[in-house]
């Protein structure tokens, strides 16, 4: 395609002027200047043209020079975040055949998981989230938010499932920690009660327990259960969920005193 009668008559001025070597080229219906030379090749033996971008070529304002600053023609289709993705993926590999074997929606979970993991975000916008994060796995969550609330409340409820996965995170360790947490909330939540904690806060509660290895640092276990029951019996029924004969505890003095010494002894086996 032949550019337009103004621009050769910009480029015919410039050598009248003794400007000379000017190459115009036309990209995206924009003109573009370049400065041609020549230099000899010694490894091809020939004369080859170096071009060096000088600006755009404007009707009204002429020559635009450049800034110096280079100006990629590759426009690229998504720009995703590759360096947090990757590390998260690598962090959770193992977790992958854990979450296939106990759910069929994994792909939801694990996505989940990640957005999360990131940043806090509203279900709302954890389409979005993911969207930028790089995917390895080429998996095709379905994130719509009426779906993921379905899926957490699926994962609380579902019981066999948290088991299974806590036994698969438990395998070749035998020695823990045991902590538990008084949450306490005024919110209509089912699950909250009046219970026993160390402020003597006559509030309703809502007991969160952790147990980790203390082998690997990772934890095994997340219950979340109403602050009325005893710390001793959370206990002898997290051990019974476990399914593990043989496990060491490491617990704080929260859990001494008279009567959870004994109620050890009659109900877990506990040996000091």
């Amino acid at each position: 395609m032949s550019p337009e009668q103004w621009v050769i008559d910009w480029l015919n001025n410039q050598r009248k002027s003794g400007i000379k070597g000017l190459e115009i080229k036309l990209l995206n219906n924009n003109y573009y200047v370049y400065r041609s030379t020549t230099y000899w090749d010694k490894k091809l033996k020939k004369i080859r043209k170096r071009s060096k971008y000088i600006g755009r070529l404007d009707k009204e304002k002429g020559l635009i020079e450049s800034s110096g600053k280079f100006v990629s023609r590759i426009y690229p289709k998504t720009v995703k975040t590759y360096g947090d993705a990757m590390i998260l993926n690598m962090a959770m590999k193992e977790l992958i055949p854990i979450l296939k074997e106990n759910y069929d929606y994994w792909e939801d979970i694990y996505a989940l998981a990640l957005v999360r993991i990131t940043g806090y975000v509203p279900l709302k916008r954890v389409k979005l989230e993911w969207e930028k994060m790089y995917n390895p796995l080429k998996i095709k969550p379905n994130l719509d938010p009426k779906h993921l609330s379905e899926i957490l409340n699926a994962l609380g409820g579902d019981k066999r499932a948290q088991n299974s996965v806590f036994r698969s995170l438990l395998n070749g360790s035998d020695k823990y920690a045991y902590d538990i947490t008084a949450m306490f909330t005024r919110s209509s939540i089912n699950i909250s009660d009046l219970g026993y904690n160390k402020g003597m806060e006559n509030i309703p509660q809502i007991e969160l327990i952790l147990i980790s290895s203390t082998e690997t640092n990772l934890p095994a276990m997340v219950r979340i259960i109403p602050g009325s029951i005893k710390d001793v019996e959370t206990l002898r029924t997290s051990i019974e969920d476990l399914g593990i004969e043989k496990i060491t505890f490491v617990m704080d003095r929260g859990f001494f005193s008279e009567e959870n010494i004994k109620e050890m002894y009659r109900y877990i086996s506990l040996i000091f």
